[in-house]
């Protein structure tokens, strides 16, 4: 259901048969993203109208996550995948790899990269043609700006404790220089003086 900030309910988003596990806007606003409990993610408008169905997942789909440009979409599932879509509901590839449930997954801020995290206790970082790059024993959480992770892991000394260990997240050049170009895109884009750096980050039309 979609709400304002003083509790009034604007619309409700039918369609899914049991529990909704997620939900996800996009970028713009404009449109939503649910994930849930009878294997689909389903990407719906403001009003509660349903645009797109996501189908290909085997058992529940516990996650799913726009990416930064809005134009595609992840999702992982029971059956131990991360699947990337385009916004008609096309599969574009497939993340494989985690041995069970794959908990969560979401996008690096530079749109080519992405986090899973999964049953068997192992996070993952991935390409966006579903090529593992790295690999972190426990369950991780990644820092807005992708330049830490987080996992948590049972102390080896009293299994009811947990120990979380801070990494360092390595990132190629390129990915550094597409993250500082977005975090300075509105100063580029008004200083007629950057033109060579608006056609290196790609902003030339």
């Amino acid at each position: 259901r979609i709400w304002d900030t003083s509790g009034n309910e604007h619309a409700q988003l039918k369609g899914n048969k049991g529990s909704v596990w997620r939900v996800s806007y996009s970028p713009d606003g404009k449109t939503l993203a649910t994930s849930g409990f009878d294997g689909t993610a389903r990407i719906w408008d403001t009003s509660g109208r349903q645009i797109a169905q996501l189908k290909g997942h085997k058992g529940s789909v516990w996650s799913v996550s726009y990416s930064p440009d809005g134009k595609t979409l992840v999702t992982s599932g029971e059956d131990g995948t991360a699947r990337i879509w385009d916004t008609s509901g096309k599969e574009l590839a497939q993340l494989k790899g985690h041995q069970g449930s794959v908990w969560s997954v979401s996008y690096g801020p530079d749109g080519k990269t992405l986090a899973t995290s999964g049953e068997d206790g192992t996070t993952r970082i991935w390409d966006t043609s579903g090529r593992q790059i790295a690999q972190y024993d426990g369950q991780g959480y990644v820092n807005s700006d992708w330049t830490t992770i987080a996992t948590i892991n049972p102390s080896p000394t009293d299994p009811k404790n947990q120990i979380v260990t801070l990494h360092p997240l390595t990132v190629s050049p390129t990915a550094l220089l597409d993250r500082a170009c977005q975090k300075l895109k509105y100063y580029i884009l008004q200083s007629p003086e950057l033109e060579n750096d608006r056609k290196r980050c790609g902003f030339e039309n």
